[in-house]
């Protein structure tokens, strides 16, 4: 036993020094080797690099098609523009009726059927000889409405050369609510196209309404009108007056 107030000053035995080297250098060692990765996130790491390989591989793809796309674009030139006025008829396609489209050559309808207010059949064919004004409208298209008033007071001003048919696209359903409205804007008379064939099955080729097409006396197509217009103005009765000298 050790006095009081003196440490103890007994030697370490050799075995607890041996025993505390050999855990210090297996820490020493444990610490240095190299840590092995769990295998569920080297698979996620390799699953996402591939991932992001794929991204750029596709990006590369799609920018090549781009370019691809646009250098044929230019070689091609641009997508097909609207009609455009040309031929005899272009110096009419000015003022109220600057967005006329008028053809270098008359253009065949064909000679399509539709009726009239007392449901009788009328052709294309039954109005040759006169310049005719076929407007495509319906009673649910504000537009149409809107200039139908035009097109009375163009039919009460042309003498009997010049026919204006109001072709309505309403269904068969509606044929009455049709025939009033056109009543209220005479001298126009309904003509009706109940299955909606001539505007539908590209007799007409129309995309909208209203449309408005200009007929020389042999009954072909001359010229159009897309959209709503005002149809009492000179520049019309000029074209009007024209054809029915041509």
């Amino acid at each position: 036993m050790s006095a009081p107030g003196f440490e103890n000053n007994e030697a370490t035995p050799p075995q607890a020094t041996e025993a505390a080297g050999d855990l210090s250098t297996q820490a020493i060692a444990e610490s240095a080797a190299p840590r092995k990765m769990p295998k569920t996130l080297n698979v996620a790491l390799i699953g996402g690099g591939a991932v992001v390989l794929l991204g750029l591989v596709l990006g590369l793809a799609l920018v090549m098609s781009l370019y691809k796309g646009a250098s044929s674009r230019s070689q091609l030139g641009a997508l097909p523009e609207k009609p455009v006025a040309s031929g005899p008829l272009l110096p009419f396609a000015t003022g109220s009726m600057k967005g006329l489209i008028t053809h270098a050559t008359p253009k065949s309808l064909g000679n399509f059927s539709f009726i009239d207010a007392d449901k009788k059949t009328h052709h294309l064919s039954d109005f040759k000889g006169k310049v005719v004004v076929v407007n495509i409208w319906a009673t649910w298209c504000a537009p149409c409405r809107t200039e139908m008033p035009t097109l009375a007071a163009l039919a009460q001003s042309s003498d009997s050369g010049i026919k204006v048919i109001a072709l309505s696209a309403d269904m068969d359903t509606d044929f009455d609510k049709a025939k009033n409205f056109i009543e209220t804007y005479r001298p126009l008379t309904l003509y009706q196209d109940p299955n909606f064939l001539a505007t539908t099955q590209g007799v007409l080729n129309i995309s909208g309404m209203p449309t408005t097409l200009i007929l020389n006396k042999q009954g072909q197509e001359v010229a159009r009108f897309s959209g709503e217009a005002n149809w009492n103005t000179p520049e019309v009765k000029a074209l009007l007056q024209h054809l029915t000298k041509s």
